[in-house]
């Protein structure tokens, strides 16, 4: 991410706001784990909130370069409109 690049900007908005400021952008696995992180979620309680084994979300969560798997689009939307209902309760 450049310096000034608007990206950047918005997670300093963010930031400021309260919400969570990920550390890339949209799904990495670094962000799940940031978002997990920020929610007060264990893998175990992401699967159960997005009705998937906890071996899927620590599949999502681990690095690139080991047992990883890609989390579908869909789900990632799901998840952050989960953790952002909670956050409202």
């Amino acid at each position: 991410m450049r310096p000034n690049s608007p990206e950047k900007a918005q997670n300093k908005r963010d930031g400021e706001s309260g919400m969570i400021t990920l550390p890339e952008a949209g799904y990495t696995p670094a962000n799940l784990r940031a978002l997990l992180k920020h929610a007060g979620l264990t893998q175990q309680a992401a699967g159960e909130l997005l009705a998937v084994d906890m071996r899927t979300v620590r599949k999502w969560c681990a690095p690139l370069d080991s047992d990883h798997a890609d989390m579908p689009h869909y789900r990632w939307l799901q998840l952050l409109t989960k953790t952002e209902e909670m956050k409202n309760d």
